[in-house]
């Protein structure tokens, strides 16, 4: 049985939408050869982000919107759902598609046994600090690893950050204005998860 993504676009908020489009370009741009042909491609899915980018933040930002802009916000989000579900049907189409190449997509694994999904949320606001979010697992703590470069780290490559019992972390004492990578692994009891992909952030 070929492996599904589980996008789980009903319970996920415009703000993780748009991050994650972005996120799935940026996979595809980073590993051409895993997604040779991707449909559709990083400047689809970005221009879908950036247009609901766009009709989103007056809400956000409190400004008073109207029926139009309301309605026009709804018309960006469905489409840029459609681009995902696209996107998921092109990963899972693929000769040989594995559970691991939808993770280094960035995707959830639908089912039993699926991989873990993914360090969906970071960013760095504060110097030498980095606010790290991942999807909940349930009856899970997490453990969230580093890596200060420029390229993707290898697996001999990452170190210890922090662990925790909440899906938001902060990582503090970095350095600033320097490229690190994150993952987290979810642990149940004595056992280990699958690894997120990784998710590079520059630090203020």
């Amino acid at each position: 049985m070929k492996p599904k993504a589980n996008l789980g676009l009903a319970g996920t908020g415009i703000p993780d939408k748009i991050q994650k489009a972005r996120i799935y370009a940026t996979r595809i741009d980073e590993n051409p050869s895993s997604f040779p042909n991707a449909s559709p491609s990083p400047a689809e899915l970005r221009a879908g982000a950036t247009a609901l980018e766009t009709s989103y933040e007056p809400a956000q930002n409190g400004v008073a919107v109207n029926t139009t802009t309301t309605s026009s916000m709804h018309d960006d989000e469905a489409i840029l759902d459609a681009l995902v579900v696209k996107l998921s049907h092109y990963v899972e189409d693929l000769p040989g598609c594995t559970p691991a190449l939808i993770t280094l997509l960035g995707m959830v694994v639908k089912g039993p046994g699926g991989n873990y999904g993914g360090l969906f949320g970071g960013k760095s606001s504060t110097v030498g600090c980095a606010s790290l979010r991942t999807p909940k697992v349930k009856g899970a703590c997490y453990l969230f690893q580093k890596f200060q470069g420029l390229n993707p780290p290898t697996e001999a490559d990452w170190q210890f950050e922090g662990i925790s019992t909440h899906v938001t972390y902060e990582a503090t004492g970095l350095t600033s204005v320097t490229k690190y990578w994150f993952r987290v692994i979810p642990i149940v009891g004595q056992v280990q998860g699958t690894p997120s992909a990784a998710f590079d952030i520059v630090i203020k």
